[in-house]
Formats: structure tokens, sequence, C-alpha cells
């Protein structure tokens, strides 16, 4: 599983505490938040945002573009505009943010509330011809096997390790698995790695645990 953080300046976060708790303002001002981040929970925000536009007082416009954790946190973080969010008042992402970011942001003066709204759940897709998606004729892969496919140890549907865990797999002698992966920062590649250091570390080493 996921636990996806939302990350926002205390500025950003005084103006919603206002909207809940319905703070009387000028009945033509509309509060405006933009954010960016993880894709993973992108249907739910919007959805939110729905709700939370319709039902606001005073009135609300929210935007919210699933651009990535690693895009939505450099965003945020705003390193590159010192340290100022880049069209960006809130934040989300799968991977909290770093203890050296978070010591740039206070050293430029900035506070930041980050917190957790949502748990989902990480899966590893294939498309093995006939498999079952699940049950008990569904493929059978262990962390350490998964590890090595992912590392390229492994790199055909016939392997031994692989037939031994599914001794009715019938593929073609050789045929190739071919590995995809998102080249940009993604928090599902840091929760990926994270699991397959922490159930095969003798094979997914430390260092191959990141985002990218």
């Amino acid at each position: 599983s996921v636990l996806t953080m939302m990350i926002m300046r205390v500025a950003a976060a005084a103006l919603l505490s206002i909207m809940v708790f319905e703070v009387p303002v000028a009945a033509t001002e509309v509060t405006v938040l933009d954010g960016s981040g993880t894709t993973n929970p992108s249907k739910f925000f919007w959805e939110v945002i729905s709700l939370f536009e319709a039902r606001a007082k005073p009135p609300v416009k929210m935007t919210y573009r699933a651009v990535g954790s690693g895009t939505g946190q450099y965003e945020f973080i705003g390193s590159a505009n010192n340290f100022l969010p880049i069209s960006q008042d809130f934040g989300s992402g799968d991977i909290p943010i770093g203890a050296s970011d978070y010591k740039a942001l206070k050293d430029a003066g900035h506070e930041i509330i980050h917190f957790p709204f949502q748990m989902g759940a990480m899966s590893i897709f294939h498309n093995v011809p006939g498999m079952p998606k699940s049950g008990s004729g569904a493929l059978k892969l262990t962390a350490c096997v998964l590890a090595k496919i992912f590392k390229r140890e492994i790199k055909t549907w016939d392997h031994s390790e692989i037939k031994a865990l599914n001794p009715s797999l019938s593929v073609p002698a050789g045929q190739d698995i071919k590995v995809y992966h998102r080249v940009q920062g993604s928090s599902t590649t840091g929760g990926v790695t994270t699991y397959l250091h922490a159930s095969c570390p003798s094979v997914w080493t430390a260092g191959l645990v990141g985002s990218t």
C-alpha cells in the first residue's frame, strides 16, 4: 500500500482554515488555490475539489495538475525559485519531503504543513496470455524473483526460478520479459524499490532504493 502525503505552505493552510470556519469576507472575493503532484489520487482530488468548490463559503477556485510526485515536489519546494513555489499553493506525493529539502525550506524562512490524506495500493502488472488475473492459476512471483527481473538478472519467462513457482506456465522458449518503468521521479518507483529492498535485501540493495 502507499500513503499519499499532502504538503502546503502555512499561508495556504490558513486560507483553508478560514474557509472551513466561514469567517466573513467580501462577497466577491474568490480564493484561488493551485496544486500539483502525484497522479495516483488525481481522480479523488478532482472529485473532492468539485464538491469543495460547490460548498465553500466564501467562494473557492481550485486546480490540481497530476504531474507526478517528483515534479510536484520540485514545484512546491521551489529551489530554483528562491524556495518559493512555482505556480502552486499545495502539492502531494507518495514520498515525504526529505530532511535536506525540509531544512532548506526552514532556513529560507518558510513553514510548511505535511500530512497524510489517502491510502492506496501499488501493483505490478503482467500480460502473459492465458494467465488468470487471480486465483490458484494466477502468476506467482516472490519478491526476490521480482527483484531479479527488475535488475535484469532474470530475462525470460521460462527461467527456472519462474517455472519452479509456476510449473504449469506455458510460454515460448526464451520469451523475453520486457520491463517498463517511469523515467522521471516517481513515488510509485520509490514505493516499489522500497518494498523490494525490505523483502529481498540480498538482491535489491539499499543503493537501489529511490524514486528514479
